[in-house]
Order: structure tokens, then sequence, then C-alpha cells
């Protein structure tokens, strides 16, 4: 008995292997026991998924600290405040976005467990969010946009703004990738 991953495979007498172009088993086959093992890339794996994961709450969560610091620190230097309504509903906008997908992630770090039994109703009502947060990170980019057209803030807050864009943007294609976008289980 072998345990590959945490599951337990008595190999038996037969174990079949399936090779890509390159020569690298892509398939591992156990027929006894009616199971197929697949390789997958490294980016599939659960370190880079997890990775990425805890990746995204850091991010989500900076700009609740970051923000609040920045006006602390100019407050304290009794530097004048510099936003206009336009920089204010870019901020509003990009904490919004923030402040859900990070509700939405730790939403289903705790709800998931065994879903032998289904999806557990908190999980499919957080499923809303996604959508929302799709069509506000639209709204994000254009906002993007006219941070640095109207050079709202500094240059590092603008970088800064524009990397909470484009990690909005990938946590999209990372919740689609894991089918999360919308109801389709």
């Amino acid at each position: 008995v072998h345990e590959i991953s945490g599951l337990e495979i008595d190999l038996g007498e037969t174990l079949v292997f399936r090779e890509d172009e390159t020569g690298e088993v892509e398939f591992a086959f156990v027929p006894i026991q009616n199971v197929a093992l697949e390789k997958v890339a490294w980016y599939e794996g659960g370190a880079a998924q997890l990775g990425s994961l805890g990746m995204f709450l850091l991010i989500f969560l900076s700009p609740f600290i970051i923000w609040p610091l920045g006006a602390l620190l100019r407050r304290i230097r009794k530097q004048a405040s510099t936003t206009n309504a336009g920089s204010k509903r870019a901020r509003r906008v990009a904490g919004i976005v923030s402040a859900l997908n990070f509700i939405f992630m730790t939403i289903l770090l705790l709800s998931m467990g065994d879903l032998s039994l289904g999806v557990p109703l908190i999980v499919q009502i957080a499923l809303i969010i996604p959508i929302v947060t799709t069509l506000l990170t639209m709204v994000l980019l254009w906002m993007t946009i006219r941070v640095w057209k109207d050079s709202y803030w500094s240059f590092l807050g603008r970088i800064y703004y524009s990397f909470l864009t484009l990690t909005a943007v990938l946590f999209i294609l990372w919740v689609n990738y894991w089918n999360l976008l919308g109801w389709r289980f």
C-alpha cells in the first residue's frame, strides 16, 4: 500500500502510465481500484493555489491598513489633503472591491469542508460577490485610467491603485478558474 498525497493506493500487480509527447508521465492508472491519477502543472498544485489565495487575502486587506495609515501620517505632518471628488470615488470603488473579495475568500475558507453533502448555503449566497466584483472591477479599470490621466495622489499612490486593480482582475481569473463565478456546480 502506497500513500500519494494522503490517498492510500494498493498498486496491486498492475500500474499503467500514459506519457505525453515529451515523454513526461501525464496519467497513471490503477485498474484494480478504478483510480486514475493525473499529473498537474505547478500552478494547479495545492501550494501555488493556496499561495495565490493568501496573496489575494493580504492584498485585498492592505487598503484598510495603508490608506488610514497614510491619512494618519498626513495629519501628523500637518499636510493638507489633496483629495477631490474623483479621487474619493476611485478610492471608494477600490475599497468596495477589496472588501467584497476579502469577505468572499473568508467565507470560502471558513465554509468549505466536506462537499459530499453539496455546496453549503452560505457559499451559494456568497457566489453573488464575484459577479458583483467582476462588474465593479470593470469600473475599477476605468477609474485607474482616470487616476493616471488626472494625476490623483502621488506617483506611488497611483502605482498602488493600479496594483489593486491588477489584483482584482487576476482574482476574477482565479475565481473563474475554480468555477466560482456564478452557480455552475
